[in-house]
């Protein structure tokens, strides 16, 4: 049986609250896909909402590598590719295989793709007490709970 702890609210010390979640990033990030509507959000429109709420400007987002690196002819190409491209990925698609553990993105958790736009939508948004971010079952390295360690 649960018990509290003393001092504090009873709905936080069994962790059933959101506590300061509503105040995160991610919280953030997924109010701004669920405000897409059933339209959806693209992958760069929710990375530019991460880098404009990092507090970086719209400019900034879409600016280009001066120059590039092109393997295959061993010279300098002209810019190309932005150099925001890639941010905030790994906490959005997460990772899988032997690379970073097998953490579960926000997208693959919490959205799923609209066929028709190939925008993100929201399914749901996290429970109280969830951790927004989790590990893929097949990669626990720890329990996440007294309750596990203990076998009950």
């Amino acid at each position: 049986m649960p018990k509290f702890k003393r001092g504090q609210d009873p709905i936080k010390s069994l962790g059933l609250g959101y506590g300061k979640k509503p105040e995160t990033k991610a919280w953030k990030i997924l109010e701004f896909i669920r405000d897409g509507g059933e339209e959806g959000r693209s992958y760069t429109e929710i990375q530019e909402f991460i880098w404009i709420l990092g507090g970086g400007s719209k400019d900034s987002f879409w600016k280009k590598d001066k120059d590039r690196w092109d393997y295959k002819s061993q010279t300098l190409k002209e810019p190309g590719l932005r150099s925001s491209r890639g941010y905030y990925s790994t906490a959005l698609s997460g990772t899988g295989g032997w690379y970073g553990g097998g953490i579960k993105g926000l997208l693959h958790t919490y959205c799923r793709k609209n066929p028709e736009t190939k925008k993100w939508v929201l399914d749901r948004m996290p429970n109280p007490g969830e951790n927004i971010y989790s590990r893929n079952e097949s990669f626990k390295l720890v329990p996440e709970s007294l309750n596990e360690i203990m076998d009950i």
